[in-house]
């Protein structure tokens, strides 16, 4: 039994598991440089010694010397069960040895499971650099070997966790989005979206056949939309190749903090497909308070030719004949 749960009930359950760990350090050499506008990425394998066809990639992203870190298991497509993974810059100087550190969750068959995790450079540049002009990066992996159930009866196996019908909360939600599945647990979209809330707490033909069916997200906004409801990141590139998209997605489902966060950067830094994008948007998915279209209009207006130059352009104009931005434009 537990050292610290005491049971006063009369029936009783432990649920217990053990816990593999596998620990990687990189040592990347001349960082500033390294870290520079214009240089590429760099990644990095290694092979768990305990399981050898398991193969991780850590990778280092440079956008515009916006620098993110990274892992991956680039054998497969999605993981095969929910990982803990920890990502340390380390530092002696530092309180406990660690300059920075940051932790996220990568569940179960999520597919492109890269977990970014922001640096900001400019802190690093001094901070976490090593008296030889390097940086030190750790990351930490765990995952889950053996569950097993101790109860007033003995010792309980349990085939899978959602065996035990604590909530049908727990219950993982398939999604098909214009035919292709994910998979998300119920209870966290349901915490995350107040549409999924109401979607399933209500007798709803998803709530009762676990299948949700999109058709007006394309998979890979929707595939960012759900990284972000795990982890509440997102990265560079998803935010130069697709904000406008994903600012609808997250008014559709009222995920108000990535709404925001897509807006901000719309605001910051609009481009050519941007500006064609926000303009297809209707009245319902953009507000006028959202102050989106208006900066869209004005983009057009003093970019004309780039906004039209883009592939989406012509195709925009046969799909969406009737649309009232034309007249307005």
């Amino acid at each position: 039994m537990s050292t610290i749960f005491r049971p006063k009930a009369e029936n009783w359950c432990i649920s217990k598991c053990d816990v593999e760990k596998v620990h990687f350090e990189w040592n990347i050499q001349q960082w500033l440089l390294v870290t520079s506008e214009g240089q590429d990425d760099l990644s990095v394998q290694f092979q768990e010694k305990k399981r050898p066809s398991v193969i991780w990639c850590v990778t280092l992203h440079n956008r515009k010397g916006h620098v993110t870190l990274g892992v991956s298991q680039p054998s497969r497509h999605y993981t095969d069960q929910s990982y803990r993974v920890e990502m340390t810059i380390l530092n002696e100087k530092a309180k406990g040895g660690k300059a920075w550190s940051q932790t996220v969750i990568v569940p179960k068959k999520f597919d492109g499971i890269y977990e970014f995790m922001k640096i900001d450079k400019l802190l690093m540049e001094y901070q976490y650099m090593l008296s030889d002009g390097s940086v030190t990066v750790s990351c930490e992996i765990q995952y889950i070997t053996k569950e097993e159930s101790v109860s007033d009866k003995g010792i309980t196996h349990c085939a899978q966790p959602a065996s035990i019908n604590c909530t049908n909360q727990l219950v993982t939600q398939l999604l098909n989005v214009h035919g292709r599945q994910f998979e998300a647990h119920k209870c966290i979209l349901v915490s995350s979206s107040k549409v999924f809330e109401a979607m399933f707490n209500h007798p709803t033909k998803e709530n009762i056949t676990n299948q949700v069916v999109i058709e007006d997200i394309q998979p890979e906004v929707f595939h960012e939309l759900l990284r972000f409801i795990y982890t509440g990141r997102l990265t560079s590139t998803t935010m130069e190749t697709m904000a406008a998209r994903l600012f609808a997605a997250a008014d559709k489902y009222l995920l108000d903090q990535l709404k925001s966060e897509c807006e901000s950067h719309l605001l910051r830094q609009m481009s050519a497909e941007n500006c064609m994008e926000l303009l297809l948007l209707s009245s319902d998915q953009i507000h006028p308070a959202d102050n989106l279209k208006k900066n869209a209009v004005d983009f057009f207006r003093r970019y004309p030719r780039e906004v039209m130059a883009i592939d989406g352009w012509k195709r925009a104009r046969q799909e969406h004949p009737n649309h009232s931005i034309w007249n307005l434009l």
